[in-house]
């Protein structure tokens, strides 16, 4: 799993299908703004993503977009993580979520990156599963056919 903390001017990005057949990332990208706005089109499908949201999106799939100036944090998990819970729901992907839950899993995601610098190697094995399980619960909960009725965006 990869922590990103990332500030960005203006940028457009695109994750072409010959990309993704030559070098395939099987992971979900899940990004948190601080600031700014992203705009990401799967399938002709466009989903905004702004502050107090969390986007979904599968590293394995096409997209194209752009963004304005960001400051970010993002999660890079392996698909095969969740694996022995089934797997994230398919509806998962191109998903912008908000929301209790949604604010529940930003709230951990910044209590883990304002603790980034005091952490210890011990405490790391602990904090990833913390954060696989908080992620699984909240995508889980908010996209696929058992959705609860929390505010959410599902694009895909």
């Amino acid at each position: 799993m990869l922590f990103i903390q990332q500030s960005a001017s203006a940028f457009r990005y695109e994750r072409s299908q010959e990309k993704v057949r030559f070098s395939p990332i099987d992971h979900w990208l899940i990004t948190l703004l601080r600031i700014g706005s992203t705009w990401t089109a799967v399938d002709g499908r466009v989903a905004e993503n702004k502050p107090g949201m969390i986007a979904i999106r599968s590293l394995g799939q096409p997209c194209r977009g752009r963004a304005l100036a960001t400051t970010s944090v993002s999660l890079v998990i392996p698909v095969d993580t969740f694996s022995d819970r089934g797997g994230l729901p398919e509806a998962a992907n191109h998903a912008v979520l908000g929301g209790q839950r949604a604010r529940l899993l930003i709230e951990f995601i910044s209590s883990v990156e304002e603790s980034l610098g005091r952490l210890t190697l011990n405490d790391l094995a602990s904090v990833r599963a913390s954060l696989i399980e908080i992620v699984f619960n909240t995508v889980s909960h908010l996209v696929g056919p058992n959705s609860e009725k929390d505010p959410c965006s599902n694009t895909g």
